[in-house]
């Protein structure tokens, strides 16, 4: 005995359904692996300007290790980005550094503060 005498179009409706999903699903996953993408690209960015900036700050302790009165800010250009280093004079035979990395948007800023004799103490921000 047939519960349903009319059953014409219901494949068609199930095959459209099925199709709706695996698109949603297929555009989500699409979405998703490029945010990921992104994601991924924007913390490279931070790393290398960290480390830019890491250098820009070792730089300018090597110049004041010859030349103690230099203090004149400065900057490089360096592989996918650069570094601008400041001098800061603090009492106490202090010099502060501070030494920014940039690469495309991302920016990360280190500070080495040496006290006479060259003693370093990083400090990050």
């Amino acid at each position: 005995m047939l519960l349903y005498k009319n059953e014409e179009g219901s494949a068609l409706t199930l095959v459209i359904f099925v199709t709706l999903a695996l698109l949603f699903l297929g555009t989500s996953l699409a979405t998703l692996s490029t945010t990921e993408v992104r994601i991924a690209a924007s913390q490279e960015r931070g790393t290398q300007a960290f480390y830019l900036a890491e250098s820009g700050a070792e730089a300018a302790w090597r110049i004041l290790e010859n030349v103690p009165a230099f203090r004149e800010s400065f900057q490089e250009n360096y592989g996918p980005g650069r570094f601008a280093v400041t001098f800061r004079d603090e009492p106490g035979n202090k010099v502060v550094i501070t030494s920014t990395g940039i690469v495309g948007s991302a920016t990360e800023t280190v500070v080495l503060e040496l006290v006479r004799g060259f003693r370093a103490v990083w400090i990050s921000q």
